[in-house]
């Protein structure tokens, strides 16, 4: 399933190059779609808070801020 992937293309930004996969548009309209939704930073927006639940989950349910998840006696 990964081989048949389409091929990363680069999309350059303001402050620096990301690598796309493209399914269901072109390259360019994906290269729009990725500048669109990147106002600053480096990284799309989708990725960004995509990033901030990832590590928000992983302290709460996996314990990564030295608690256990539980909020039983709270």
């Amino acid at each position: 399933a990964y081989r048949r992937q389409p091929d990363r293309r680069p999309v350059e930004l303001d402050d620096g190059t990301v690598y796309v996969r493209a399914a269901g548009l072109d390259a360019d309209e994906a290269a729009d779609v990725v500048r669109a939704f990147t106002p600053e930073g480096g990284r799309p927006e989708p990725l960004r808070v995509a990033r901030l639940a990832a590590r928000a989950a992983d302290e709460r349910f996996v314990g990564g801020d030295g608690s256990d998840g539980d909020d039983a006696g709270d």
